[in-house]
C-alpha cells in the first residue's frame, strides 16, 4: 500500500489550522489512511486503499481535511488561466506510447520543501497508480528554459541525448541498457522498434518518457517558479488524472495553472462528473432516513457538488462509478459508529455448495501434480480471450459500460489468463507449472451463465502431449474416474496434438500442445502443454452417479 511522508508544520499550514491527534486520526481514518510514524516533526501516512491516488499528497490530504471538516465553504473547483500551450504529437507514437498530455504552472520559487512533495507525487503516481510507469509516467521541468510549441514523437533507438544526472550523450538503445533508470523500465518498451521522446521549439529534448528526463531541460530546481508538467501513457482518462492530481496539488500552494492543447484536447480537462443520484438507496444500503440538506452536507466533506437529484463529481476522483460509490462516501461522512445496528431474528447455518467441496478437492489434487496456483481478474478482454488464442469470438458476456478496453468483457476462458501471467514472468526460471481455477461466464440463449472451470499449463523445453495426458491421468485416479480421449481440432493446439477429454462419453475439457502462433502472439519462446476443464460438466456427471 502506498505511503507518503510530509512535515507536520506544513500541513497544518495548507490546511488554515492545527488538528489535534486524536481527531486527526479519525479523520484520516475516513481517508482509509492511518499514521504510520510521527517524529522529528514529520508524519507518515499509510493507504489502506490503492484507489484514491488523490489523496497521495501533502496538499490532497489537506484538502481532504478540509473538506471534511466544512474549513472550506464549497468543493474545489481548479480555474485554468486563459493562455494555453501547445504540444503537437505525431503519428508515430501511436503504436508505442500514444497519449500525452501537460500543463505549466507559475508561481512563487520553490522551496527544497515543496520540491521533494513534488518529486514524493510524481514518483506515487507514477508507480502504485501508473503500475511503475507502464500506465503513466510524470515529468517535471523547469518551464523558463523551453521553448513552446513542444513536439511528441518516436525515434530510433540510435537518437541520443544527454539523460539526467549523466554529462554526455547517450543512444535511446543505451540508456535502456545502461543507466539506472533505463535499466529498472525497460521493460515497458520492450520489443518497440521505436522510441518516444519530447522535444521543444529547438529541437532540444526534454524526456525519454517514461525512462528519464534529459540533463538540459529535465531538472526541476530550488529557485524555479515555472513548472511544466507533463504526463504520457496509453489512455487519456490515465493521463488526464494524473494531470488533474498535479494541478491541483500545485494551485493548492497559489500556483497558477496553463493549460495544454493536444491534438483536440485542452488538458487537463477539469469537469466535474455529473451523474443523477438515487436517494432511496441511502436508505436501501444504510438504513438511514436523511434529508436532501443532510445528503448535500455530507457530500459536501467529500468534495461533491450537490443540486437536487444531480450530483457533480470531482475530476481527481475517478474511483467513482456507480450511485453506491456516493453512498459509501455518505456512509463514512456520516460514521459507520452511529449506525444502529437491528438486532437478529433468525438463526441459520451456513454451509457450502457441493459443487464448490468437489472444486477444492480438484484443486488439491492438480497443486498436488505440481502446479503452482494462480488468480486472475474475471474482467478481461477480447484480444486476449480470442485473438491471441487463435479462436474465433462466441457467446462473450460483454460490458455495456467499460472503463477500459483490457477491463471490457468477462472472461470465457482460464487458459488466456494463464497465458498473460506466463508473459509476465519470463525472466523466472522454467519449467513454470501453472493452473487456476474460478469462475468464467458465456452467453447461453441470451443469458449469462457461470460455469466453474479450471486450466492448467506446463511451459518447459520438454513440454508435451504425453505430459499433459499424463497429468489429467493422474487427476482422474484421485477422482476414481476413468476418462475418454478423442482425437479433436482446436486453432489454440498444434493440429494432431490435441484431443477432447470426456467422461461417459461427455466432453468437458480439451488439452494438447499449444500453437507456434498462440506461442508467438504471446512472447513465449518455449513449448507449452495445457487443458481446460470445465468442471461443472464434470461435476453434473459425477453426481448421477
Amino acid at each position: 500500500m502506498p505511503s507518503i511522508t510530509f512535515s507536520e508544520k506544513d500541513l497544518f499550514k495548507l490546511v488554515g489550522k492545527t488538528i489535534p491527534e486524536a481527531e486527526l486520526t479519525t479523520i484520516l481514518e475516513s481517508a482509509k489512511a492511518e499514521i504510520e510514524s510521527r517524529e522529528n516533526g514529520k508524519i507518515t501516512l499509510k493507504f489502506n486503499d490503492t484507489n484514491l491516488p488523490y489523496l497521495w499528497s501533502i496538499e490532497g490530504v489537506a484538502r481532504f481535511i478540509r473538506l471534511f471538516k466544512n474549513l472550506q465553504s464549497s468543493p474545489a473547483k481548479l480555474k485554468l488561466e486563459e493562455k494555453s500551450y501547445e504540444i503537437k504529437t505525431e503519428p508515430s507514437v501511436a503504436t508505442v506510447r500514444p497519449i500525452i498530455g501537460g500543463f505549466v504552472a507559475e508561481g512563487s520559487k520553490i522551496t527544497e520543501e515543496l520540491l521533494e512533495q513534488l518529486i514524493q507525487l510524481q514518483e506515487k503516481l507514477a508507480d502504485s497508480y501508473g503500475k511503475n510507469r507502464e500506465k503513466i509516467s510524470i515529468g517535471l521541468y523547469p518551464a523558463s528554459k523551453i521553448k513552446f510549441p513542444l513536439t511528441y514523437k518516436a525515434v530510433d533507438p540510435s537518437f541520443k541525448f544527454t539523460p539526467l544526472e549523466f554529462s554526455h550523450d547517450m543512444t535511446l538503445a543505451s540508456i535502456l541498457k545502461e543507466h539506472p533508470k533505463g535499466m529498472k523500465y525497460a521493460k515497458i518498451l520492450e520489443n518497440k522498434k521505436q522510441y518516444p521522446i519530447l522535444v521543444d521549439a529547438t529541437n532540444s529534448v526534454l524526456s525519454f518518457p517514461p525512462i528519464i528526463n534529459s540533463n538540459n531541460l529535465g531538472k526541476l530546481t530550488i529557485g524555479d517558479n515555472v513548472i511544466f508538467c507533463d504526463v504520457t501513457g496509453h489512455e487519456l482518462k490515465d493521463v488526464n488524472l494524473a494531470l488533474v492530481i498535479c494541478a491541483y496539488a500545485l494551485s493548492e500552494r497559489g500556483f497558477k495553472i496553463y493549460p495544454t492543447k493536444v491534438n483536440n484536447h485542452v488538458l487537463p480537462d477539469l469537469r466535474f462528473k455529473k451523474v443523477m443520484f438515487d436517494k432511496k438507496l441511502v436508505k436501501e444500503v444504510l438504513g438511514l432516513d436523511l434529508g436532501d440538506k443532510e445528503i448535500k452536507e455530507l457530500l459536501h466533506k467529500f468534495g461533491y457538488e450537490v443540486e437536487g437529484n444531480v450530483v457533480e463529481i470531482p475530476p481527481y476522483r475517478q474511483d467513482i462509478m456507480h450511485n453506491v460509490d456516493i453512498v459509501e462516501d455518505i456512509g463514512i461522512a456520516y460514521g459507520y459508529d452511529k449506525l444502529i445496528p437491528i438486532p437478529l431474528t433468525s438463526y441459520t447455518v451456513g454451509s457450502t455448495f457441493p459443487i464448490i467441496n468437489f472444486v477444492d478437492k480438484f484443486r488439491t489434487i492438480v497443486a498436488g501434480c505440481g502446479f503452482q496456483e494462480v488468480y486472475s481478474a474475471i474482467l478481461s478482454n477480447k484480444e486476449a480471450l480470442y485473438e491471441k488464442m487463435n479462436l474465433q469470438e462466441s457467446s462473450t458476456v460483454e460490458l455495456l459500460d467499460f472503463i477500459s478496453n483490457n477491463y471490457s468483457v468477462i472472461r470465457s476462458s482460464l487458459l488466456p489468463m494463464l497465458m498473460d501471467v506466463l508473459q509476465k514472468s519470463k525472466h523466472n526460471t522454467y519449467p513454470q507449472m501453472l493452473f487456476e481455477q474460478g469462475v468464467i461466464s458465456v452467453l447461453l440463449n441470451n443469458e449469462a451463465v457461470d460455469k466453474e472451470h479450471c486450466a492448467l499449463i506446463s511451459v518447459h523445453n520438454n513440454a508435451s502431449f504425453t505430459e499433459i495426458k499424463s497429468v489429467m491421468g493422474a487427476i482422474a485416479r484421485n477422482l476414481g474416474i476413468e476418462l475418454e480421449y478423442n482425437i479433436a481440432e482446436n486453432d489454440s493446439y498444434i493440429k494432431g496434438r490435441c484431443a477432447s477429454i470426456s467422461y461417459r462419453k461427455k466432453q468437458f475439457g480439451v488439452m494438447g500442445e499449444l500453437s507456434p502462433a498462440v506461442l508467438g502472439n504471446w512472447k513465449l519462446e518455449l513449448p507449452a502443454a495445457a487443458a481446460e476443464l470445465d468442471l461443472s460438466a464434470l461435476f453434473e456427471e459425477l453426481s448421477k452417479r
